[in-house]
């Protein structure tokens, strides 16, 4: 064990590969082909030392790499002084109406001079973006993709917008479609625009910032229904490197996220993104997530005992509880199995793991501390099938203390498990929660409420930023039809595209040249309209407001 790993890194190391492999997070990182790990380090210095001792080491920004290496030279990263930190990669998931049919926004792209959002570059960081649609056309035809980045494994693919033009006339290899739905829907709604036609004004379909250059990044062409932290930090960096390289405002889309972590902007890719969303003129949109509803939060707000109670139903093949406390040395902690079988356990000033066979099920669990960037202390539990599933019924974790617990599984996350007496709140999604982000819920349009799917935030934090629609929203689908989509992952796009036409009339006409960042979200927010039932702004639901892009360009 080392100070310098994160928990799960910790408990990863410790724990058989063919164990592993049965959770949903502790094998993520690991490629069992040629038996190597992808980590993400916090670094000070140079990483040419690690180059020389045969690490594969890739530098993003502001500190920040990937190192590729044997497990076998965990002991060498860690001893290695230029390393502040190191984490594993987490897997993230891919979280209808027309996206301008609001007024708010309606207003603006249909009233001289009809904003598109042209000079600003978006970047639809998610599952790929089917480059055949016309929607992702001009009107001769060409691409409006300047660039197209997909990871396929640990490899990756990257095409020029000549190679795409060359390939959609037949004369090159396209980038995959496989897979590509939700990405090129979220595209569509941030800025597609198809003509019948070829007549402009005799639309067929038409995004918010319809103008404007896109950069794709498909995260995971081989998986399709999951990123990782480490290709996301890669998509970051790229389209920071393409905005630079292009001279172009960049608005950065990410409509997925994950629940692994203590939600309080602490973890390094959240940090990351607060380093990205300074680079440049640059704003990034996150969606909140849609586990508004979903009971796998549970909150304990007193320095008293708590109870938490979990449902599992059967046939549950993995389950993990993370617990974010305060430290505060000794702790003890009381985990009952259905068939009543107690293990107490606790845990003195060092960092504790421990593997326990309760009934048919078997528990890993690793008592953390805190790091150079949390003053918080986790408490992370893997349950198990000593043979086919966990054991179904009511685990109970008693403890002390105010705390916050989260549920994620592998397979069949939504309906396996939940707390019995679950929190709401706390529900937004990693890395929505990083600060410096314009963090986006959802509403339903047609009825102008809060959508109860949409992730919360914690008091007090300034989360969500803005809801948007987020119910049916009408988005290309197939090879080349439509249909309805519900979700912030598609709420997110709706508020990306705002911010490139906010970002074309302030940056690219001149008219307010620092429009971006947290200048840019302090107007989105400022501008903001207040939904049915809502009696006051911020809250834990619909943060500011919903988006109102016509009073965000009043201000100026």
């Amino acid at each position: 064990m080392s100070q310098k790993f994160e928990n799960s890194l910790s408990l990863a190391l410790e724990t058989p590969e063919e164990q592993r492999a049965m959770t949903p997070d502790l094998n993520v990182g690991f490629d069992e082909r040629n038996g190597t790990w992808e980590v993400i380090v916090k670094y000070s210095g140079s990483l040419e030392r690690l180059r020389s001792l045969g690490m594969q080491v890739e530098e993003l920004i502001a500190g920040y790499g990937i190192v590729t290496l044997p497990e076998q030279d965990f002991e060498l990263l860690s001893s290695a002084p230029e390393i502040e930190y190191v984490e594993k990669p987490r897997s993230f998931t891919y979280s209808q109406i027309s996206p301008v049919q609001e007024p708010c926004i309606a207003t603006v792209l249909a009233t001289p001079p009809f904003y598109t959002g042209k000079g600003v570059l978006m970047a639809i960081l998610d599952s790929g973006v089917d480059v055949r649609r016309r929607e992702f056309r001009n009107a001769d035809g060409t691409s409006r993709v300047k660039g197209y980045l997909e990871f396929i494994g640990r490899e990756r693919r990257e095409y020029t917008k000549e190679q795409v033009n060359d390939a959609l006339s037949g004369n090159g290899e396209l980038p995959s479609v496989a897979g590509t739905s939700h990405g090129t829907a979220v595209a569509g709604v941030a800025a597609g625009f198809a003509s019948a036609n070829g007549n402009p004004g005799n639309r067929t379909y038409r995004g918010v910032a319809r103008g404007c250059d896109l950069l794709v990044v498909n995260l995971g062409a081989d998986t399709q229904e999951e990123a990782q932290t480490a290709n996301i930090m890669r998509g970051v960096t790229y389209a920071l490197t393409k905005a630079r390289q292009w001279n172009q405002p960049l608005v950065i889309n990410l409509s997925f996220g994950n629940a692994y972590g203590n939600h309080r902007g602490e973890s390094l890719l959240e940090r990351f993104l607060d380093n990205a969303s300074e680079q440049g003129r640059t704003t990034i949109c996150v969606g909140m997530g849609n586990k508004g509803e979903a009971y796998h939060h549970f909150a304990s707000q007193s320095e008293g005992e708590y109870l938490a109670e979990v449902s599992v139903l059967p046939y549950l093949r993995s389950m993990t509880v993370q617990i974010w406390q305060e430290f505060k040395g000794s702790r003890e902690i009381t985990i009952t199995s259905p068939e009543g079988q107690n293990v107490v356990l606790s845990q003195q000033t060092r960092e504790e793991s421990y593997r326990i066979q309760m009934g048919e099920t078997l528990l890993l669990l690793y008592f953390g501390l805190p790091s150079p960037y949390s003053t918080s202390q986790e408490i992370y539990m893997e349950f198990l099938p000593r043979r086919d599933f966990v054991t179904e019924g009511t685990w109970r974790i008693q403890g002390t203390g105010a705390c916050n617990m989260y549920l994620t599984g592998r397979e069949n996350p939504e309906s396996g498990f939940s707390f019995l007496s679950p929190d709401s709140q706390g529900t937004l999604t990693i890395p929505s929660t990083a600060s410096r982000v314009i963090s986006v819920g959802a509403y339903d349009s047609n009825t102008e409420v809060y959508s109860s799917f949409s992730g919360r935030g914690f008091p007090g934090t300034g989360k969500p930023d803005i809801v948007a629609p987020g119910e049916n929203i009408l988005a290309p689908w197939g090879e080349s039809s439509y249909r309805g989509f519900t979700g912030t992952s598609f709420a997110t796009p709706i508020v990306s595209g705002c911010a490139a036409i906010m970002m074309e009339r302030g940056i690219v006409q001149g008219e307010n040249p620092y429009l971006y960042g947290e200048k840019l979200k302090a107007y989105v927010r400022a501008g903001a309209g207040r939904l049915r039932g809502v009696q006051s702004e911020p809250n834990v639901r619909t943060g500011w407001g919903k988006i109102c892009l016509s009073n965000s360009m009043d201000l100026w």
